[in-house]
């Protein structure tokens, strides 16, 4: 579970860099760029979690 929950960080970690990023760009085409690419990690994220619940289910049943 550790590589899954530190992947799960390393997501969040990218999300809120380049959450911060876009809020400092001027240029709209490259804020939205930047901004696009933080909404992918933030399903990146979703994904991990699916992954995480699935393996922690299975580690129950």
């Amino acid at each position: 579970m550790g590589f899954f929950n530190s992947l799960m960080g390393y997501e969040k970690q990218q999300r809120d860099l380049l959450t911060a990023l876009a809020l400092e760009l001027d240029d709209t085409r490259i804020k939205d760029i930047v901004h696009n690419i933080a909404v992918d990690e933030q399903r990146h994220m979703g994904h991990v979690a699916d992954i995480i619940a699935i393996i922690e289910k299975g580690l129950v049943e």
